[in-house]
């Protein structure tokens, strides 16, 4: 089933199609306001029942790991969380609201935090009121709290993500010439130069198949399944006992106890994520080769 999945109205229509062949998603829907604005926390469960994982997307954006976990859930069944933030024929990566006439934007995957010092950094807005930007941090704080109420009963968390995969490069902007860092990859996780990155000091071990595109790769907390996963032959990262807080949900997970794996691929690439999730079902139902 090809589902061509962009959110907003295409939403129903892909429902719609799902009924028709007799597997209808069940969907629970919990909002948070924030100041004008409004996030929408969606959980769908498969008719399928439980399969021990819960798949979790919290960048609107990134559309073809959306579209490969709710693949997932038709095929073993399981359940999904998803934001939705944007405005109609839109999806954005981060979230945007407004406080009294002030716009603040933030990363929906560096909130996982108690730390308001770790929220600061990921909330951008330029005021000096001390009451409204406290104002928006409590609300950051809120949907960080609703959407782990929906994941937390799960033993293990999948992070479904997309990344853009390019080279550094020179770019015109203007009259200006600027210099754009090569994006997330694997890559990002290995020391270059004698220089550590923020990436690379919280990985303990990286496994590179020189092969397979090094922008799809998974991030994982647990020893076994970095083990597992190199088995396969899979670009794996291992995230080390003492990541950098940095409000990330696999930070968080890490400190939970949580066992979680993030799954990323380059943005489009709907097929390629659906074969690592294939891939990483076989992980956690142990039914590694």
């Amino acid at each position: 089933m090809n589902l061509n999945f962009f959110f907003s109205t295409l939403l129903a229509a892909f429902l719609i199609n799902v009924s028709a062949n007799g597997q209808a998603l069940q969907l629970k829907e919990s909002y948070v306001v924030l100041g004008n604005d409004t996030v929408f926390v969606q959980k769908y469960d498969s008719p399928l029942g439980a399969n021990g994982y819960c798949l979790i997307h919290v960048h609107e954006n990134e559309t073809a790991s959306l579209e490969a976990g709710f693949r997932m859930l038709l095929k073993y069944g399981g359940s999904l969380v998803t934001l939705r933030h944007s405005p109609p024929g839109s999806v954005n990566r981060n979230i945007q609201f407004t406080i009294q006439k002030t716009l603040f934007e933030f990363d929906p995957n560096r909130i996982f935090s108690k730390d308001t010092a770790i929220l600061n950094k990921t909330l951008s807005g330029k005021s000096n009121d001390v009451a409204i930007r406290d104002s928006a941090l409590a609300v950051v704080q809120q949907l960080a709290d609703v959407i782990l109420k929906e994941i937390e009963p799960f033993p293990n968390w999948v992070a479904l993500h997309n990344n853009k995969n390019t080279p550094a490069k020179w770019a015109v902007s203007g009259k200006e010439v600027e210099f754009e860092a090569e994006s997330y990859s694997i890559v990002s996780y290995i020391k270059k130069f004698d220089e550590a990155s923020e990436s690379s000091l919280s990985a303990s071990d990286v496994y590179v198949n020189p092969v397979i595109n090094n922008s799809e790769f998974f991030i994982v907390t647990s020893p076994m399944d970095f083990d597992a996963i190199q088995q396969k032959r899979f670009n794996v990262v291992l995230q080390n006992d003492k990541p950098i807080e940095d409000g990330s949900l696999s930070v968080f997970a890490y400190g939970k106890g949580k066992r979680y794996i993030n799954s990323e691929a380059k943005h489009g690439k709907v097929e390629e994520q659906y074969g690592m999730l294939e891939l990483l079902h076989q992980v956690l139902t142990q039914k590694v080769d």
